[in-house]
């Protein structure tokens, strides 16, 4: 079997299995299996394993290998928590009035989002809350600043994940989209900072009730 070595498609195979919970946290990646199941070479799948790493997906312990990154919920509340400090700095940052040319690209992600929550892909639809969060805070300025709230984003997967299987909270997440653009449209500070909050918080205050339930999020 000829084998490819771009690493980036390893990455995106692996990145959506764990975002999928195909590959559950605490999952174990080994080298030879991802090489067989995206016909790559060791050396593609072990700069993947780096980025997904550096991503904040997987971990590589000692004696034990890389595995799917995994907290308990005490732990994605202190992360949630620290991606929501992280945000609000980035709105106090963001100019306002938001060009209409980034309002547009907000709209078209916001739109692929309702659709992928429609058709309930949940990978997509975790791939487009970043890309619109991403979009958005590109605009405060400091590509650091956006980098660390991608940095503690991505660990949350779990609890996009959980909250994924609620109708509600779908519905409600292409909801605060929408209302978010609409608040940065009137330069309204303080409702997207509300906004923002609400986002992060129903999804998290939803996995801590499934998780002192007993309950194992899918």
């Amino acid at each position: 079997m000829t084998r490819s070595p771009n690493w980036q498609h390893v990455y995106d195979v692996l990145e959506a299995d764990i975002l999928s919970g195909h590959r559950l946290p605490g999952a174990r990646l080994v080298e030879d299996d991802v090489m067989a199941q995206t016909a790559s070479t060791r050396h593609a799948v072990r700069r993947a394993f780096a980025a997904l790493e550096r991503d904040g997906l997987t971990n590589l312990e000692p004696r034990k290998g890389m595995r799917v990154f995994s907290l308990q919920p005490d732990a994605l509340s202190e992360i949630v928590e620290i991606r929501l400090c992280l945000e609000r700095q980035a709105i106090a940052r963001l100019p306002f009035p938001v060009s209409a040319g980034k309002l547009a690209t907000l709209r078209q992600i916001a739109g692929r989002h309702r659709g992928a929550s429609r058709d309930l892909d949940s990978v997509a639809a975790f791939r487009l809350d970043m890309l619109f969060h991403e979009t958005l805070y590109r605009a405060a300025g400091s590509r650091q600043l956006v980098d660390a709230i991608l940095r503690y984003a991505r660990p949350g997967h779990a609890v996009h994940r959980a909250a994924f299987n609620d109708s509600g909270l779908r519905e409600a997440e292409t909801a605060q989209h929408d209302a978010m653009i609409k608040a940065i449209a009137a330069e309204d500070r303080d409702a997207l900072r509300q906004l923002v909050d609400e986002h992060l918080h129903r999804p998290l205050s939803f996995f801590r009730a499934a998780s002192m339930r007993g309950k194992k999020p899918a």
